[in-house]
């Protein structure tokens, strides 16, 4: 987000800003990747995308870490909450939408994050969950996964997979 439209605002500020889509990290570089409610935000091909490009900057035994909502939880029990409940639910799945860059594209689950993070060559995959809120109602998924120490797929595997996933 610009700066003037960022929901971080205080004294803490980034090293760098950036359009996430542009920003560019030599290979194997790369201790942690962090995501924090910004993944959901990003359509199945581009996020597959991006998936593969932080895998490239990850060193060996590097974390890719992502939170998002998670769906699963969200709508269990969906249907047996009040409609103001429903209402937070379905804000926190698809987003605020109060502009273009507060809409969520996709959904995400501890069970599809582990397939598709296996899928694209992660190892050590692993998933919990917390909550933004005190009452439990929102429920947010937080996966991590790790580019293997030895060989992993090679690019082309990877884009296949991905291809897989798509269809």
């Amino acid at each position: 987000l610009p700066p003037a439209q960022g929901v971080a605002a205080g004294s803490s500020r980034p090293d760098l800003e950036s359009d996430v889509t542009k920003v560019s990290c030599p290979d194997s570089s790369l201790e942690e990747v962090r995501l924090h409610h910004l993944f959901e935000h990003f359509e199945r091909a581009e996020a597959l995308a991006l998936l593969l490009r932080w895998y490239r900057w990850l060193r060996p035994g590097g974390r890719l870490v992502i939170e998002t909502p998670d769906f699963d939880g969200c709508i269990a029990n969906f249907a047996a909450r009040t409609n103001a409940e429903q209402g937070v639910i379905l804000r926190h799945i698809f987003g605020s939408q109060e502009a273009p860059w507060a809409q969520h594209r996709d959904g995400w689950s501890a069970d599809r994050f582990r397939f598709v993070m296996g899928e694209l060559g992660f190892t050590g995959i692993s998933t919990s969950q917390t909550f933004s809120d005190p009452g439990r109602l929102l429920p947010n998924v937080i996966v991590t996964a790790l580019r293997p120490e030895g060989p992993g797929p090679d690019r082309d595997a990877q884009i296949g997979a991905a291809l897989r996933l798509l269809r």
